[in-house]
């Protein structure tokens, strides 16, 4: 049941894409999504550090004393967790060249370029919002696993489907997540499952999981087909919504006002013939 998008890629673009092309957070050192919730101003990445503190506290786990981050963006992450464990060494990689740099001009220790640049072993690698852009889940996991010491820890954060979420129609998340899938992952590759928290107030299409490398070279959990009723529902409910869209252009000589050109509108504009109104910016 693991859905796997379709169309083909070479390896080389994908790297040269995500290294010189893709631009989500790299425009300035505070591009970051705020929430505002009971008179409070929350950013994203305080949001995720939170949710990661929740997970490990009831996991029983204590926080590791040297942690690196996978796709560590401009570092915006690591900047949370060194607040709430300021006794922990935090360093990590980012393959985008201008995100890279964002983190290191605030001093953060985040160097440019994928795990093969991963030199040392750690107590714990934290991959949030990676797994589902990379070619093989399956490899990347035992790549990462490579890098930790013998019971040691992989934090692993992404959109998954157990939830209706328009994350299916993103064409750069080259697969979709059901949680399960994510045990499979475990079991597979030598690690198991510790803990895992799906549906955080501020993202409720993502999970979170929380791998210990086991003794076993592979647990014995068996998963069955994920049939992903989820995904249908979500397709079905959004044909209708392009639906409705594309007949508005239906409607000569008038013009449209957008209120939010984001997420929701790049679907609208990719799906649902958006782009064939005139639009008031």
């Amino acid at each position: 049941g693991l859905i796997r998008e379709g169309n083909d890629f070479d390896y080389a673009n994908l790297e040269a894409h995500y290294r010189e092309n893709y631009s989500l957070n790299t425009h300035s050192s505070n591009a970051e999504h705020m929430f505002f919730r009971n008179e409070e101003r929350i950013s994203r990445s305080m949001a995720i550090a939170k949710w990661m503190d929740e997970l490990i506290k009831e996991a029983n786990v204590p926080f590791p004393e040297k942690v690196f981050e996978v796709g560590a963006g401009q570092g915006n992450l690591i900047e949370q967790l060194q607040k709430l464990y300021p006794d922990t060494s935090f360093s990590g990689c980012e393959i985008n060249e201008n995100a890279s740099k964002i983190a290191r001009d605030k001093g953060l220790d985040v160097k440019q370029g994928g795990t093969s640049g991963i030199s040392e072993k750690y107590n714990m690698i934290i991959v949030f919002g990676v797994l589902e852009h990379v070619a093989s889940p399956m490899m990347f996991i035992n790549d990462l696993k490579e890098h930790l010491h013998p019971g040691d820890y992989l934090l692993l954060g992404q959109p998954m489907q157990d939830v209706t979420s328009h994350d299916i129609f993103f064409s750069d998340h080259l697969h979709h997540f059901h949680t399960k899938h994510l045990q499979y992952y475990a079991c597979k590759t030598g690690f198991e499952q510790i803990k895992n928290s799906i549906s955080p107030w501020f993202a409720p299409n993502f999970s979170l999981h929380l791998f210990q490398q086991s003794s076993i070279a592979e647990p014995d959990t068996k998963i069955e087909y994920v049939d992903p009723k989820k995904v249908k529902t979500t397709i079905s409910e959004w044909e209708q919504v392009f639906s409705r869209t594309f007949k508005l252009s239906d409607t000569p000589n008038k013009k449209f006002a957008v209120y939010g050109l984001s997420e929701i509108a790049a679907l609208l504009y990719c799906y649902g013939g958006l782009n064939k109104l005139a639009i008031l910016l």
